[in-house]
């Protein structure tokens, strides 16, 4: 079993990966909102790069979280990957057809 510190450190992880996921939802509506006249389409494409790493790093930590947390945290993993992966996977193909 896990020392009470380890725990709070698995803890500490989950709520940064919460957080990302947050921070990664606001990022793409406020990216996809972004026009080329007042920003620069360079800059967006900068934005979108930015988005597309920390989501990323998002995958990643959740994989580490999903390996190492049991029970109803790891559904709540699983399920914040799952919307992730919706996400990212809708934006690409809006992205290829349009």
């Amino acid at each position: 079993m896990a020392t009470p510190r380890l725990a709070v450190w698995w803890q500490g992880l989950l709520v940064l990966f919460l957080l990302l996921g947050a921070c990664l939802l606001g990022g793409a509506v406020y990216a996809w909102r972004l026009y080329c006249e007042g920003f620069g389409c360079v800059g967006i494409g900068i934005v979108w790069f930015a988005w597309a790493v920390a989501s990323g790093v998002h995958l990643l930590l959740g994989l580490v979280l999903r390996a190492r947390l049991s029970g109803g945290w790891q559904r709540l993993v699983h399920i914040a990957q799952l919307l992730q992966l919706g996400l990212a996977l809708g934006l690409a193909a809006y992205w290829q057809l349009h």
